[in-house]
């Protein structure tokens, strides 16, 4: 372009888009659509692995109340009680650690997967949002449950 015909241009350098770069090839080679396009099932799930503060917390939580979950079901269990999950008492018949850590790693595997979904929606919530909540709400309701068992189980 001949610096001539914008002279109150004050870029300098060559101009970034007459090459290659960084993005193009983190891209795959793929350049980004500039409008509507029918989509594929595989380019609708998309996903993301950077956060906010809130769904951190959550996930955050739901982690503390599988740990919590833990602790109180292999409490129980030592207090006449048995786990109704068939999966998970068998890992708990072979040692509460070993329970644990099943446990432990199937709900970080589980909160993963859920966070790395993004821009999908249902009913017009985000399914990651969705997920998260009623993840977070079951795992709740199971450790009041322990509670409320312990605390029956003590009177």
């Amino acid at each position: 372009m001949p610096k001539d015909r914008f002279p109150h241009d004050r870029r300098k350098g060559s101009d970034r888009r007459s090459h290659l770069d960084r993005a193009y090839f983190l891209n795959g080679g793929i350049e980004r659509r500039s409008g509507w396009e029918r989509r594929t099932l595989g380019e609708m799930i998309s996903l993301t692995f950077y956060h906010g503060h809130t769904t951190f917390a959550a996930a955050l939580l739901i982690i503390f109340l599988c740990i919590a979950d833990s602790y109180l079901t292999i409490d129980l269990v030592s207090r006449g009680g048995r786990e109704l999950n068939p999966i998970m008492a068998y890992y708990l018949n072979q040692s509460p650690l070993l329970f644990f850590i099943v446990k432990y790693l199937m709900t970080c595997t589980a909160t993963v997967m859920i966070l790395s979904i993004t821009s999908n929606y249902i009913w017009g919530i985000r399914i990651r949002t969705l997920c998260l909540v009623s993840f977070f709400i079951v795992s709740a309701l199971v450790v009041q449950w322990n509670l409320f068992l312990i605390h029956s189980a003590a009177h």
